[in-house]
C-alpha cells in the first residue's frame, strides 16, 4: 500500500523541476516585511483552525490530521519563503521540507495498520522520501551543472568575439569591445 502515492511524488518532482528552472531567470526582489508577516500569521491561523477541527478526532486518525496541518503549514511557509528570497536554496530549503513532512504524515497513517502491513507501510513511506531526496539532489546538481555550462559557453563566445575585434583599429575595434561585453557579460 503506498500512503504518500505517486502522485504526491511526481508533483514534488514537478514542482523540484519548475522552481529550480526559475533560478535561471534571477532571484526575486524580498518582500516587505509587512506582507511577510501578514501572510505569516494567516499561515500561522490557518493552521491553528485546522489542529483545532482535528481535536474532534481520536486516536491515530488525530494524530494523521495534525500531521496533514502540519504539511499544509510546511507548504504553505516553504511557497511564502521561496516568495520572499527568491533563491534557489530557499526553492531547495522549501521543497526538502515538504518531502520531510509528506514523510512524517505517510508514517503517519502506517500507525493504522499491523504487522507486516505497518512495516511494508513504513519502508514505503521512507523509500518515497528517500526517492524524493535523491531526485531533489540530483537536480539541483544538473541546475548547477547547467548553470557552470552556460557560464563558461558564454565566457568562450567572449573572447572568440575580442579576438575577433583585435583585426579593427581605432573607434571600430572600441565599439566591438564594448558590443561583445554587452552581448557577453565579460
Amino acid at each position: 500500500m503506498n500512503i504518500t502515492g505517486s502522485s504526491n511524488l511526481r508533483t514534488t518532482r514537478v514542482a523540484v523541476l519548475a522552481g529550480l528552472m526559475c533560478t535561471s531567470f534571477g532571484a526575486l526582489a524580498e518582500m516587505p516585511r509587512s506582507e511577510y508577516q501578514t501572510e505569516k500569521d494567516a499561515i500561522a491561523q490557518r493552521y491553528d483552525a485546522a489542529r483545532d477541527a482535528c481535536a474532534q478526532r481520536a486516536g491515530n486518525a488525530k494524530d494523521v490530521c495534525i500531521k496533514q496541518a502540519e504539511l499544509d503549514r510546511t507548504i504553505a511557509t516553504g511557497e511564502l519563503d521561496v516568495r520572499d528570497r527568491g533563491t534557489a536554496d530557499a526553492r531547495e530549503d522549501a521543497q526538502r521540507d515538504r518531502i520531510n513532512a509528506e514523510f512524517s504524515l505517510a508514517d503517519e497513517k502506517c500507525d493504522d495498520l499491523g504487522g507486516n502491513k505497518k512495516s511494508v507501510c513504513e519502508k514505503e513511506a521512507r523509500a518515497t522520501r528517500d526517492k524524493a531526496l535523491a531526485d531533489l539532489k540530483a537536480d539541483v546538481a544538473r541546475q548547477e551543472a547547467d548553470t557552470k555550462a552556460v557560464k563558461e559557453r558564454r565566457e568562450a563566445d567572449y573572447k572568440v568575439a575580442l579576438q575577433k575585434c583585435e583585426s579593427l583599429a581605432g573607434d571600430a575595434k572600441s565599439a566591438c569591445k564594448d558590443d561583445a561585453k554587452r552581448r557577453f557579460g565579460g
